[in-house]
């Protein structure tokens, strides 16, 4: 059985998706995540991980529905992380490993 086995050269003619909104996509991904566990671990407390089937599966996409409406209003966790990401792609780091002018 063969595997087909793609060539790169057809992609050197192809776009890079990357920049501000893919980034920002990805903090907004990430601070809905974040808001969902946030609810999913609060409700332990309340006794809602107690129930059955049913209602866990209820309160599992309730949480995922809250979290994205507070994630695209934003809490700030998008902001911090935008600009985190910001400040720091235009940073260069020297660790001073390359040694090739001293030889």
């Amino acid at each position: 059985m063969k595997i087909p086995v793609l060539d790169p050269a057809m992609y050197k003619d192809a776009p890079m998706k990357s920049g501000k909104g893919d980034a920002e996509k990805a903090a907004v991904g990430f601070e809905a995540y974040f808001i969902q566990n946030m609810l999913k671990d609060l409700q332990k407390f309340t006794g809602a991980s107690e129930k059955g089937f049913m209602e866990q599966t209820y309160y599992a996409i309730f949480n995922e529905k809250v979290a994205d409406f507070l994630a695209n209003k934003g809490i700030g966790i998008k902001e911090l992380i935008m600009r985190y990401t910001e400040k720091n792609s235009t940073k260069v780091y020297d660790t001073g490993a390359d040694n090739m002018d001293n030889p």
